[in-house]
């Protein structure tokens, strides 16, 4: 029940991260009153060492991000068709997601840049995070300086979770907008420790894989969230504790 409760939130302000939490303990608590009514995952220990294993239902991967995390109307991605989601689904991980559209880490977003999202991704304990983004960003100065404030915060908040940077999505890598925000964002992530996903220099969406976003030419369609979720799997798994399995689907 509260995995089906916390199961691929959008969590946009720290009152919704408060009020997840909250609800998260009354059901705990109601659990452990009346008696599960659903199985529970167990933890094994690890013969060597006597150390817990890490189990699914305790492995959370959470997203920080904009548009292109959140999925839209229009073009498809959202909920349990969006990349987050299918990437933790492919793991057995939990999905939480941090996503507000018009955001990065310079722009609002109606309020919620990624500064004002960063204490409810902390309070989230992830195993693995993933911060996307942002085209939104414009200006390249302010954009490294912050993100180097956010991700250093996260860094230092979370030392047991590995944290993966992706750099903002665009289909066409010599648009003169897109090289200083990705170099921004990736000299910021680079300057904490943090693996950086160029996507620009990995071609994620130049030539055939352009039929992978929609026909505003910035959004992925469903299945340019599978396309993203298919290239992110194999680097997520490299950041996987020691002695998890992966779930067979």
């Amino acid at each position: 029940m509260l995995e089906a409760l916390m199961r691929h939130r959008r969590l946009n302000s720290p009152s919704k991260a408060a009020l997840l939490m909250a609800m998260a303990g009354l059901l705990l608590g109601a659990a452990s009153a009346c008696g599960p009514t659903t199985p529970v995952a167990q933890t094994t220990s690890s013969p060597s060492t006597g150390s817990p294993l890490p189990t699914s239902s305790q492995l959370r991967l959470v997203v920080l991000g904009d548009s292109i995390a959140s999925g839209t109307d229009s073009y498809g991605g959202q909920g349990a068709s969006g990349w987050p989601a299918i990437v933790a689904q492919k793991l057995g991980f939990l999905s939480l997601l941090s996503a507000q559209p018009g955001s990065g880490y310079t722009r609002d977003g109606s309020g919620f840049a990624y500064p004002a999202r960063v204490n409810d991704v902390i309070a989230l304990r992830p195993t693995i995070l993933i911060v996307e983004g942002s085209r939104n960003d414009y200006d390249e100065v302010a954009t490294r300086r912050v993100a180097a404030e956010v991700l250093g915060k996260l860094h230092n908040a979370l030392p047991q979770t590995k944290i993966l940077v992706i750099g903002p999505l665009y289909l066409d890598n010599l648009n003169s907008r897109t090289t200083p925000v990705n170099e921004a964002v990736k000299a910021a992530a680079l300057s904490v420790g943090l693996t950086y996903i160029d996507t620009l220099k990995a071609r994620w969406f130049t030539g055939s894989a352009s039929r992978f976003i929609g026909g505003d030419g910035i959004h992925p369609t469903d299945e340019g969230h599978r396309y993203i979720a298919n290239l992110l799997v194999p680097l997520v798994t490299r950041l996987l504790p020691a002695g998890y399995v992966i779930p067979k689907l």
